[in-house]
This record gives C-alpha cells, structure tokens and sequence, in this order.
C-alpha cells in the first residue's frame, strides 16, 4: 500500500555514498522522517605502477570495481591497449601519451588519479647539413651521438661528432 503524502526530499551523491532523505506515514498515518545512505561501487584508483613510462610500456592500475572497464586513458589520450586482470587490476599499454590524469572508464563512472608522467622518447626526425632535428625539443633525457666518417676529409673527430 503506497501512501501519495510520501515524498524524498533529498536524493544527493557525496564521494561513494548515494544519500536519500525524507519522509513518509506510517500505518498510524505519523509522519516518519528517514536517512539512508548507500555504499554505491564506484571505480577508484588507489594506485598505478610506474608512475612514468614510455610508449609501449606497461601500466598496472590497482583499484576497485574495474569490472566491465571499456576505457583507459593518460591525460585524455587512450591506451594502446588494457587487460582487464581483475575487478581489482589492470594493465595498459601506453599509447602515444601525455603527462597527467590516469582516467579508467566504467559502466559505473569514471576513477581518476593523478599524477603520471608520460617520457617522450628522443626521436631524429631528420639530418640536414651541419644540423640533427630532434624530437622533442629541447632533449627531455640524455642524448649521445656517435656518428662513424665514412671519408679521410670528415669534419668528424674520433668518431663524434
């Protein structure tokens, strides 16, 4: 038997929680003020192993509720590629990358957790006469150059240039 005088006043959503307010008569026809709170199963990062990585390189993402995941990103661009392993665990494959926000995608929201460093790798894009253009620019790691004269008139000394 449902009563038209029942009404929920508040329906509001705090971190994981779903709270609900209101009230309703009872069989008496009393009034009867409620609060109920709900563990709702959001996704949450606790975690992600290396926190930088290269293109290619595997990311382990520890968590919960990872179940039916259809998303994983590194600052908004998306994996190469991700194994679900558990509803506790995945592993992704970083893509072309960007530095920040690790995001996984659900079902039943978004968990997000800061902070991953994507390390570009130092790429030649191409050798002009007395100039190498890399990729980025400037150098975000070390770069050697060894360069073997394939002449005795070389501007190369000890093989360096």
């Amino acid at each position: 038997m449902t009563n038209p005088d029942n009404e929920i006043n508040t329906l509001h959503l705090n971190q994981n929680n779903l709270i609900v307010g209101g009230k309703f008569n009872n069989i008496d026809n009393k009034v009867v003020n409620f609060l109920a709170a709900f563990q709702a199963p959001y996704p949450f990062i606790s975690l992600f192993y290396p926190t930088t990585a290269f293109t290619n390189e595997t990311i382990i993402i520890y968590g919960k509720n990872f179940t039916g995941a259809s998303k994983v990103t590194f600052s908004d661009v998306d994996a190469l590629s991700f194994k679900l392993i558990s509803d506790n665990e995945i592993h992704a494959i970083v893509g072309a990358g960007a530095t920040g926000l690790v995001k996984v995608a659900t079902p039943i929201g978004l968990a997000i957790k800061n902070l991953f460093t994507f390390l570009a790798s130092n790429t030649i894009t191409s050798i002009q006469t007395n100039q190498i253009i890399i990729y980025p620019n400037p150098v975000t790691n070390v770069l050697n150059i060894k360069l073997k004269a394939e002449t005795k008139n070389s501007r190369f000394k000890n093989d360096y240039w």
